[in-house]
C-alpha cells in the first residue's frame, strides 16, 4: 500500500536481521496530561510507546493537533501512531526490541552502542547531542530519528503521505529531536 511505503522501508532496516513476530493492533486515546514517569534509573519499564510521550509533544512533533493513538506492533517493534488532524502525515514512536534478547531483557532495552551502530550507521546519518548515540535518515516522504540511550533504543518518525509534503532533512530533524530528547530522558 503507497500509504505505509515510507515508514515501511525504515521498518525495514530495524527488521531486516530479527525473527518473524506476530502483528497486533489496537486504537487508544491520547496518553493522559503528562507521559508516564520513567522507571528508577537502572529498572527497565514495561514500554508502551503510546504513553511514552503527551499529548503536546505529538502536536509539536506533528506541528499540528494529532488525533487518536494506534498501537502497532510486529517483528521486532511495539509502536504507536498518531495521525495528524489535517490528514497529511503521521507520527511514529516505536521502541526497538534487539533479538536475540539478552535474559529477563524488556522490550526495547538490551541494545549495545557498538550493536546500535551496527544497524543504524551504514543507511543513516549520525546526530550529534543525543542520548549515548543517534541517526536520522530521510526517505522519500519520511524522517526518522533511532535514538540509544544507555540500553534503551527507540525511534521516531514523522510519514508524509504524500512525497512532496514532506520537508527537508533538517526541518524533520528540528521537529522531531524535541520529542526524542524528551523521551530519552524519561527512560
Amino acid at each position: 500500500m503507497r500509504v505505509r511505503y515510507a515508514i515501511a522501508a525504515t521498518a525495514l532496516l530495524a527488521t531486516a536481521a530479527l525473527g518473524a513476530c506476530g502483528t497486533e493492533s489496537s486504537t487508544q486515546p491520547n496518553p493522559p496530561a503528562g507521559a508516564a514517569s520513567a522507571a528508577a534509573p537502572g529498572k527497565q519499564a514495561d514500554l508502551d510507546p503510546c504513553a511514552m510521550v503527551t499529548p503536546a509533544e505529538v502536536a509539536a512533533a506533528l506541528t499540528q493537533p494529532a488525533g487518536e493513538s494506534r498501537t502497532k506492533n510486529g517483528a521486532g517493534t511495539k509502536q504507536c501512531e498518531w495521525d495528524s488532524k489535517s490528514g497529511d502525515r503521521y507520527l511514529v514512536l516505536q521502541v526497538l526490541v534487539v533479538l536475540p534478547a539478552p535474559a529477563d531483557t524488556k522490550d526495547g532495552y538490551g541494545w549495545t552502542k557498538a550493536k546500535f551502530d551496527e544497524y543504524w550507521s551504514p543507511g543513516a546519518q549520525p546526530l550529534a547531542g543525543l542520548g549515548d548515540a543517534a541517526y536520522h535518515l530521510k526517505e522519500k516522504g519520511a524522517g526518522t530519528l533511532f535514538v540509544l540511550d544507555g540500553s534503551l533504543a527507540f525511534s521516531v518518525a514523522t510519514v508524509f503521505y504524500r512525497d512532496a509534503d514532506a520537508p527537508a532533512a533538517d526541518v524533520i530533524v528540528s521537529t522531531l529531536k524535541p520529542l526524542a530528547t524528551a523521551v530519552a530522558a524519561r527512560y
